[in-house]
Formats: structure tokens, sequence, C-alpha cells
């Protein structure tokens, strides 16, 4: 990847050891060290080195149930070492997907996103719609970075926002009938929550006309969406 205005390439291993024995290329040439906004990733699987492997996919966003992550050959984007702390902190998750989205548009070859603490796979329209808005000012990218489920009792559980904001959202039943409207609700919650410390007591809001509140469930990691 050549460097951009906002992002360089800090470290190339083969070029700072030029004078390389054969069964070292191959792992030297696998990865590089970006820098972006002074925050420093890794991306690895590149070149001739070994190849990576996701998880299993969960979710899927804009792109057919027949396709899985591991119909692709992957690279890997992952925080640097000094940022293994705070790699769910929102200024590194921001920065990340700054880069993925700089990946994504100079590659010819990209085909999906994969966004392992939700395990959800991301078609590439999709990708740099919802990203490039984030950045852009608009919605944090929920569908694509939060994964959705229906539980037995027919309401609905986010899954993977825990690893943004602590916790995961469940909406009662009478809010999840609609699934399209439910899914417009948690859009609306994932972006509340996301980049704030959860809310300890009832915290009332408005969406669509209709008064709700976020309850805390002092137990668990769960954060009820329910009608006021």
């Amino acid at each position: 990847m050549a460097n951009s205005d906002t992002a360089f390439v800090s470290h190339d291993p083969v070029q700072a050891d030029r004078i390389l024995k054969d069964e070292r290329e191959a792992e030297l040439s696998s990865w590089l060290e970006l820098v972006c906004h002074g925050l420093t990733f890794d991306v690895l699987g590149l070149g001739d080195g070994p190849a990576l492997t996701t998880g299993p996919v969960a979710h899927r966003f804009g792109c057919s149930a027949d396709i899985d992550s591991g119909d692709f050959e992957a690279i890997g984007l992952f925080p640097g070492p000094h940022l293994a702390e705070g790699a769910n902190s929102l200024p590194v998750v921001r920065t990340m997907l700054q880069l993925a989205l700089l990946l994504a548009e100079t590659s010819a070859e990209f085909r999906g996103a994969y966004w392992s603490p939700a395990r959800s796979l991301i078609g590439p329209d999709l990708f740099r719609r919802i990203v490039g808005e984030w950045l852009a000012g608009g919605p944090f990218p929920s569908l694509g970075l939060v994964g959705y489920v229906f539980g037995d009792d027919g309401g609905m559980r986010s899954d993977g926002l825990s690893f943004l904001a602590d916790r995961e959202i469940a909406l009662e039943p009478a809010l999840s009938a609609d699934r399209i409207a439910a899914a417009r609700l948690a859009v609306r919650v994932v972006h509340l929550l996301v980049g704030s410390l959860p809310p300890d007591h009832v915290m009332p809001f408005t969406f669509e006309g209709r008064e709700m509140h976020l309850r805390p469930d002092p137990e668990g990691k769960l954060i009820f969406v329910e009608l006021a």
C-alpha cells in the first residue's frame, strides 16, 4: 500500500533487512507496520507468508448467505502491541476502520471484511458505505460491526456490542415483532452507547415519537430496551 495523506508504512521488514536468507524472506514479507493519526497497526498475511484464517461467520451483511470467509484469502489488520489494552476504545476502532477503508479502496481484490468481535462478514459495497458515512460524521455502523439474534421469546439481542460498549442490548418482544423497525431502533441505541460509559440507571429517550428507556441489568452485562 502506498503512503497516503493520513497513513504511511512505518516499518517494512524486507526493507529493514535487505540481506535475507531464503527461508526468512516469506516470513519477513508477510507483514507491514502502518501508522495512522499516530496509532500503529500491523497488517498480517501479505505476500507469500502464512495465510490467515478467520473465525466462523455468525452474521452476514450485504453479502450472499452462501459466501463464507474461508472462501477467500485473508489479510488481517490489528492494533499494534502498545494499543492492545485499548483495542476496543473508540479512537482505536475508528482509526483501524479508517485504515481498513483505505485498504479496501486501494485494492482491486477486496471482497469483503470480517469483523471478529461480532463474527460478521460484510460485503464490499456495504463496508465502504457504512464506514465511510461514519467517518464523515454519520451514525456508527452497527449493522455490520454488531450482529443481532432473536430469542425464544421473540426479543432481539445484540451480539458483539460488548466489545465496544461492555454490554449487549436486549429489545423486549413488543419492540422486536417488526424486525425492520427493531433494526432501526437497535442502530439508534448502539449509536447512543458506543463511546460512552454504560448507563448505571434508567435512561429515558424518544425514538420515532415513542417514549422508551434503557434499563441496565445490575446482575449481568445486558441493557434492556423497553417501552416507558
